[in-house]
């Protein structure tokens, strides 16, 4: 693909992505518009930290074996909500409104529904938060007591490329999660039936091919099955890295699948590669050249885990990394 090629691409996902998906066009466009390399945040226990390091990998599990799985089910069941209340209201406009550009008879939000039962099993995820400058030395006092345990806490500051054609290769979503209740989804669905009913997107969408639009269709439950959470954990500013082996399976990352056990469960894990050694392209989100620094969360034993770290990073080859051991007290 040359360069007019991929910039009609990316010009064309944004379009798409403004009619079917507005409320995270928004955000990456917050969050990405005026940055070239914004910072993110990976929370990790020290264990894991030095198998990332070791492995230039980070691991997605299966949203039915985290800890927030329940959360997984939040945008699910309130979606599920509004397409069977008020004599399915918002399944008719939302049938109404794809009509147009499907060039076939049947029920889109049925064959939608249908996928998501499906899909919903089989969501693999890599969470990371959005990263404040004002965290730099000691991190997020929530991020620290929600992961890791009690042993120790690393979190790894990651600039990440605004311009990367690696996530489509590999088959992956990253998108910010909403914290949202039943009638801001609502709001969200009622926006993209207007953006489907505006003429101006109706000519854009006449050339898209019928499967084109359905699985940006999809695509907008999609986001709320996989990047929809509780108004509670809205400090988190959570963004995930998603898998869907169901949806969109690659080559790469079905390489990575491993089967190991966690806390006595067997379960499969997919990792994301962050290693240009896998692949030259990998390059600019090659691990070490995104990571930023670290940070060592609240802990008793954080200059025998600073020495670990810095044995780890020089093992590896990674160039010199600012690592800074977090000031908030320990509890």
């Amino acid at each position: 693909m040359n360069l007019d090629e991929l910039f009609d691409a990316t010009r064309n996902q944004i379009e798409l992505e403004r009619i079917f998906v507005p409320r995270t066009r928004r955000e990456r466009d917050k969050v990405f518009g005026n940055v070239e390399n914004p910072k993110f945040v990976h929370y990790t226990s020290a264990e894991n930290a030095l198998k990332i390091i070791e492995s230039r990998r980070l691991w997605m599990r299966n949203s039915g074996a985290m800890s927030d799985y329940s959360e997984i089910r939040h945008g699910f069941e309130i979606l599920h909500e509004l397409f069977n209340e008020n004599e399915q209201l918002i399944s008719r406009n939302f049938t109404q409104a794809l009509k147009p550009f499907l060039r076939e008879e049947g029920d889109p939000i049925r064959l939608l529904f249908d996928n998501s039962h499906h899909i919903n099993p089989n969501i693999y995820i890599s969470s990371l938060s959005l990263h404040q400058e004002k965290e730099n030395y000691n991190g997020r006092l929530s991020m620290w007591r929600a992961f890791g345990g009690n042993g120790g806490r690393i979190a790894f500051v990651l600039n990440i490329p605004r311009n990367s054609g690696i996530a489509s290769r590999l088959g992956l979503n990253f998108s910010p999660v909403s914290y949202l209740q039943k009638n801001e989804i609502k709001d969200d669905l009622n926006e993209i039936i207007k953006n489907l009913g505006n003429p101006q997107n109706q000519d854009f969408l006449m050339n898209w091919p019928t499967e084109n639009i359905l699985d940006y269709a999809f695509y907008a439950l999609y986001e709320c099955l996989a990047c929809v959470k509780h108004q509670g954990f809205s400090e988190e500013l959570e963004w995930r890295a998603i898998y869907c082996p169901t949806l969109r399976k690659t080559d790469v990352m079905e390489n990575e699948r491993q089967t190991i056990s966690i806390n006595g469960i067997p379960q499969i894990i997919y990792k994301i590669p962050l290693d240009v050694r896998v692949d030259k392209t990998f390059a600019d989100l090659d691990f070490f050249k995104i990571l930023d620094h670290i940070i060592i969360g609240p802990t008793p034993y954080s200059l025998q885990i600073k020495q670990a770290l810095v044995y780890a990073l020089e093992k590896a080859g990674a160039p010199k990394k600012d690592i800074h051991i977090s000031g908030i007290p320990i509890r």
